[in-house]
């Protein structure tokens, strides 16, 4: 299953953080935000996504349960979203 991290690390390679910064409309000091914390916000996600051409949707998905505390059923929607996206 890939993270969001993941998500910025490919966004990276396209633009400088300013220039994303900009471009989504936020402080540019939420990549410092996005680097300690090691998530990317659900709509910050879902706007990469959407700039990169990618599936806000899913990265939203991804960045909410990324949020979540450590529970079963995170687990649980994390197996299930990892077997969706094998089909």
């Amino acid at each position: 299953m890939p993270t969001t991290m993941d998500l910025w690390a490919k966004a990276q390679k396209l633009h400088k953080k300013a220039e994303w910064a900009r471009v989504l409309g936020i402080h540019v000091s939420t990549w410092t935000n996005v680097e300690k914390k090691g998530h990317v916000p659900p709509v910050v996600a879902a706007g990469l996504a959407l700039e990169m051409g990618e599936d806000p949707k899913e990265w939203i998905t991804i960045a909410a349960l990324e949020a979540a505390p450590e529970t079963s059923l995170k687990a649980k929607l994390y197996r299930s979203l990892s077997t969706a996206r094998k089909l």
